[in-house]
């Protein structure tokens, strides 16, 4: 049916735009980062992919010509305390850590990659954890559902609530993104990642952003806060755009407060990006 919103942009941060994507391009990003050894990364492409030198992103892991002999490369383990901020010190909240072992651990134990949160969350009770932001209890104040128009018989909210059937895969969302440009007029869509996050890794994003097929209208330029880069971005036709976050993870807004909202007073045309 025809939308009565008036809208104008979108933004997505650390979005999951293409699972198969995000997980074969974890491989990468592991290895870049540091946080497997080469010897594990070369294993585990010589087991479980048929592909040329160079053209690694187009190994589809997921579907590995010889499942048992992919499978046969040993789990490799990564200590980081927190995959959604790999130089973060503590673990996430107890929330995040169930989060993850409700949606992401099969993602990794698929990749053959342990981390510190893979099992039972409740080990890491007593462990240091990382500041709380205090967005859900926000989020829950009677007078913001109400500002956001959320109705009275809907639920508590809370990060990753929703109902997952892993069964089912993930959606990709290139149709829908071409649809929102093409179709719908969207004036702005921007895909934002941070780089620090292994989760939905900035490598993924940023090769979803390249296949939808809009050209490129600049080279990947530094963006700039109070003097210090940011980041970097990409710009395309149609306003299309991917940005990347220079030293945060996954919740950008939390490890970049000024950064963020620099990027986002130029999403709204306040200021140049």
């Amino acid at each position: 049916r025809k939308s009565t919103i008036n809208l104008k942009g979108i933004a997505i941060g650390n979005g999951l735009l293409d699972g198969d994507s995000n997980y074969q391009a974890g491989f990468d990003y592991l290895l870049g980062h540091g946080l497997v050894t080469t010897d594990w990364y070369e294993k585990k492409l010589e087991a479980c992919c048929q592909c040329t030198a160079g053209t690694q992103h187009e190994c589809n892991f997921t579907k590995a010509p010889n499942k048992t002999k992919c499978e046969s490369v040993p789990d490799t383990y990564v200590s980081t305390p927190n995959l959604y901020n790999i130089y973060d010190e503590c673990y996430p909240d107890l929330d995040l850590q169930h989060a993850f072992n409700t949606y992401s651990k099969q993602h990794f134990d698929k990749m053959g990659v342990k981390f510190a949160l893979n099992g039972e969350y409740k080990r890491n009770v007593n462990k240091p954890k990382c500041p709380v932001n205090g967005h859900t209890p926000y989020l829950n104040l009677p007078e913001v559902r109400k500002a956001l128009h959320v109705r009275e018989d809907a639920k508590h909210w809370k990060g990753c609530g929703g109902s997952y059937d892993p069964s089912g895969g993930y959606t990709i969302q290139t149709r829908i993104a071409i649809d929102l440009i093409n179709k719908y007029k969207l004036e702005k869509l921007v895909i934002y990642n941070g780089d620090f996050d292994t989760r939905c890794n900035f490598i993924a994003d940023e090769r979803f952003v390249d296949g939808l097929g809009f050209k490129k209208t600049n080279r990947y330029d530094p963006w700039h806060v109070d003097g210090v880069i940011g980041g970097f971005v990409a710009n395309y036709e149609r306003g299309l755009s991917f940005v990347l976050f220079r030293g945060a993870g996954h919740m950008v807004p939390q490890d970049k407060p000024e950064a963020a909202l620099h990027f986002f007073e130029s999403f709204l045309g306040l200021k140049k990006l």
